[in-house]
């Protein structure tokens, strides 16, 4: 989505480019009048309000370069050992937590309620945008690698129906 705010009541549509005028018929764009500093002001207010309404979540997970966030859309799985969990991305890279005091559950909490997420097994949660197949040998990824899910998980969390 993307804002543009006309700051004269002079501009005729009509008169546009074409280019501008098929971009401005897009389903994201929104156009604006502005015709006074006022109108300007609670428009630039309201487009900073869409804005972060629909800013795309982040995982911040504290590693040893930092803070460090990442777009929840580009997680494709996370897994624990030894007090500390790994992030796999759709990229291809790996980002490393610090040691955490709490369990793998409550540092995965925000992305299990996003509703993205399935902790399919006690160790590891997966984005479920990256699945491609469920089977009786576990949760197959598309970019090949295989998680994970034992019958005992499966009927605690029946999200996933096995093909």
């Amino acid at each position: 989505m993307f804002q543009i705010i006309l700051c004269s009541e002079q501009i005729n549509m009509d008169e546009l480019p074409s280019s501008i005028r098929e971009m401005l018929a897009d389903a994201h764009a929104a156009v604006h009048r502005c015709g006074t500093q006022q109108e300007l002001m609670q428009t630039l207010i309201r487009a900073a309000r869409i804005n972060t309404q629909r800013q795309e979540p982040f995982f911040t997970v504290a590693t040893r370069e930092g803070l460090l966030s990442f777009p929840v859309e580009e997680i494709m799985y996370c897994r624990s050992a030894y007090h500390r969990f790994q992030i796999f991305l759709a990229g291809g890279g790996v980002a490393y937590s610090k040691t955490t005091r709490c369990s793998f559950a409550e540092s995965m909490a925000p992305l299990l309620k996003s509703g993205r997420f399935l902790h399919c097994e006690r160790s590891t949660v997966v984005n479920l945008h990256y699945v491609e197949q469920v089977d009786e040998d576990g949760i197959l990824l598309f970019n090949g690698t295989l998680l994970p899910y034992p019958a005992s998980r499966r009927k605690q969390c029946p999200l996933l129906e096995l093909e």
